[in-house]
């Protein structure tokens, strides 16, 4: 069973996990030894011994640029076929300038709001 410290009591030699990354730490296997309790029983910081840590793995060079190009094809916009600058919102699919449009350019009405309109009838009488 783990000990139980309040805020500020715990003995200087135990690790939280924030600690751990900090030192270039991982858990590995060990289990905690014990926990700061604070907030009134709601927080929990739980307590390593760095004996029992594990050095952290260090990615390769290969999965170093998996990562680098799935990042790139986050920020690439398959409409206006240019890399934007950030993450484009998966809720739209596209850039912001593709989505929403400057004024003057022509283009007054988002693609999710047309696509959700249900035709009405004088344009069905042009299509025909």
């Amino acid at each position: 069973m783990r000990r139980t410290f309040a805020w500020r009591t715990a003995p200087g030699g135990l690790l939280t996990r924030r600690q751990m990354r900090e030192a270039g730490f991982a858990p590995g296997s060990a289990y905690p030894v014990g926990q700061i309790v604070c907030r009134r029983g709601r927080v929990r910081a739980l307590l390593y011994a760095p004996d029992d840590l594990a050095s952290k793995r260090v990615p390769s060079s290969a999965q170093l640029s998996a990562v680098g190009k799935a990042l790139a094809a986050r920020r690439w916009c398959p409409d206006c076929r240019t890399d934007v600058g950030y993450c484009i919102p998966t809720s739209l699919g596209r850039c912001i300038d593709c989505e929403f449009p400057p004024p003057g350019s022509g283009i007054t009405t988002p693609r999710w709001i047309a696509a959700s309109r249900s035709p009405r009838p004088q344009d069905l009488r042009l299509a025909s």
